[in-house]
């Protein structure tokens, strides 16, 4: 049985049978031993591909009652925007310690409000945390409150609610999607310390659902015939300073396993050739033809960032290299993303802040 929201409500729960991130180990069958996860969840972290959890109607079964609290929806309405995140961003965000998160969550995740998905552990074999989604009662409890039929809905994940089929994602895929919304708390934080409002904020799953991304004509090398390729960036922002000025950020968050010389050398053109052809002020609706974006890249480390930096000012017009802005990801969650003096641009020297 579950309640309405009811805020600083918290009860006592029992240590479910896959996963208690409380005690940071797996639960198995009998003999397996603490930190060894069953059959079923070792294939899958084997081979690499992340996978939601038991189905809610089989957990919901054995799972005891609680009382859903205001804290629990807050919950909720961050997994239906950012996505996906894990312990550590939902402690981050809304409790005061590992204990009490880590009870919430599993007593959410046994009521069907949010699904998990698995993490391969670390190369030491330390166990890493399921990642966290919104989740079939989750997303009713949200349609319910915006007035929304379910069937219209949308909310990452749906397919599985919907179908009762386990949602597969590449472990890569997961941890940059994690990434992703590390950098949007981040910026978020930042945004209200510096009393700016953030006008749009659509990310990748936005723009793919759209259809917003955009074909260009570039020129892939020296001599080389144009090719047309598709720009679809990570995130796009608008960002209203106090003293009203609006920004248009794009963002892209790298983890270091694509190549400069092809794939970051096909970015890097793309997004030139959006803003020399126009594209950018006609898909955006930007009147000013003169007003430019910027293209915000975090990367896994400032050596990446400068290598990065370097060939903005090598690949395409050297002129249009000030449109991308680099730094470590390390300095973008730990530091105020918007005011600290972090980014390296392109075709500039030394580090600047955004605003």
């Amino acid at each position: 049985m579950v309640t309405a929201p009811r805020a600083c409500m918290e009860t006592i729960v029992f240590i479910p049978p896959v996963f208690d991130e409380l005690k940071s180990g797996w639960l198995g069958s009998k003999g397996t031993g603490r930190h060894q996860p069953p059959r079923a969840a070792r294939r899958h972290i084997t081979s690499g591909v992340v996978e939601a959890g038991i189905h809610a109607k089989q957990r919901s079964r054995h799972a005891p009652p609680f009382e859903l609290t205001d804290r629990d929806a807050s919950v909720l309405r961050a997994l239906h925007r950012l996505r996906v995140l894990d312990r550590q961003q939902i402690e981050q965000l809304f409790f005061p310690n590992f204990s009490l998160a880590c009870k919430r969550l599993r007593l959410l995740y046994q009521h069907g409000f949010v699904e998990r998905l698995y993490r391969p552990p670390y190369p030491n074999g330390a166990v890493r945390g399921p990642a966290y989604r919104l989740g079939a009662r989750g997303a009713k409890l949200l349609a319910d409150e915006q007035g929304i039929a379910l069937p219209q809905f949308f909310y990452w994940g749906k397919g599985d609610d919907r179908d009762a089929h386990q949602v597969s994602v590449n472990y890569l895929f997961l941890e940059h999607a994690l990434q992703l919304s590390s950098v949007r708390i981040s910026i978020e934080a930042s945004a209200r310390a510096s009393k700016c409002t953030i006008e749009q904020w659509r990310d990748d799953v936005d723009i793919r659902r759209g259809k917003m991304g955009d074909e260009v004509r570039v020129e892939p090398g020296s001599g080389a015939k144009h090719v047309t390729m598709k720009v679809i960036p990570d995130g796009y922002i608008v960002l209203v300073t106090a003293n009203g000025h609006t920004g248009h950020f794009f963002l892209e968050a790298d983890r270091g396993s694509e190549s400069v010389k092809e794939k970051w050398r096909r970015k890097i053109l793309g997004y030139k050739a959006l803003f020399s052809s126009g594209t950018f002020h006609k898909r955006y609706q930007v009147q000013e033809r003169q007003t430019a974006f910027r293209v915000l890249v975090t990367t896994p480390s400032l050596i990446r960032a400068q290598n990065l930096k370097a060939a903005t000012e090598r690949y395409g017009d050297a002129r249009l290299s000030q449109l991308f802005l680099f730094a470590p990801i390390s300095d973008v969650t730990q530091q105020d993303t918007l005011t600290a003096p972090i980014w390296l641009r392109g075709g500039t020297t030394g580090a600047q802040a955004l605003l």
